[in-house]
C-alpha cells in the first residue's frame, strides 16, 4: 500500500496525541458510515470475514463491560481471526459511544431515523475499504499500524470523544 505523501509524519503524530486521534477515528467512523462501508455485530462481521477479508480496512472493537463475559469472548475471537487475515484491530473504550458517534450520520441525513440495532451490534464493528483511495481514511489506517507497532493500544482502548 502506497501512502499519499506526508501520511507518515501525520502517523507520527497520532502517536504524540492520542487524544487528537480519537477525533480523527470519529470522523473516520462518521465517513464510513454515510458510505455505507461499515458491518456491524460479531455474526456479520464473521459473515464478512470469512466471505470477503480482503475488503477489510480495519475492525473496531468495544471494551466489553466486566460483567459481560460472552462479549469479552467473542471480541477474542474476532480479534484473533482479523490478526490471521491481516486485518487491522482497533479497541475504543465504549460500545455506547460507537453508538452515539454511528447514530450521528442518519440524524444529520435525509434518511432521518437511526436503523434499529441492539446494543451488542456496536462491540464490533468492520470497516470496509472505500471505492476510491481517500488520503483521511489512509492516515487512520496507518496511525493505527504506528500505534499498533508501538503497543500504544494493545492494552489501552481509545478513548472516543462523542
Amino acid at each position: 500500500m502506497t501512502l499519499p505523501e506526508g501520511t507518515e509524519a501525520s502517523a507520527a503524530v497520532c502517536i504524540k496525541k492520542p487524544m487528537n486521534f480519537g477525533t480523527i477515528v470519529r470522523d473516520f467512523l462518521m465517513r464510513a458510515s454515510e458510505e455505507d462501508r461499515i458491518t456491524f455485530g460479531v455474526y456479520g462481521c464473521a459473515k464478512l470475514m470469512e466471505a470477503n477479508p480482503g475488503s477489510v480496512g480495519l475492525c473496531v472493537l468495544a471494551k466489553a463491560v466486566p460483567a459481560d463475559v460472552s462479549v469479552d469472548i467473542q471480541n477474542t475471537l474476532m480479534e484473533a481471526h482479523c490478526v490471521e487475515h491481516s486485518v487491522r484491530v482497533l479497541k475504543v473504550d465504549s460500545s455506547e459511544k460507537l453508538e452515539k458517534i454511528l447514530s450521528l450520520h442518519y440524524k444529520n441525513s435525509k434518511e432521518g431515523s437511526v436503523p434499529h440495532r441492539s446494543p451488542a451490534d456496536y462491540t464490533c464493528i468492520l470497516i470496509q475499504h472505500a471505492q476510491k483511495e481517500v488520503p483521511a481514511d489512509e492516515m487512520v489506517l496507518a496511525c493505527c499500524d504506528e500505534m499498533m507497532s508501538e503497543g500504544i493500544l494493545l492494552n489501552h482502548p481509545l478513548q472516543l470523544p462523542i
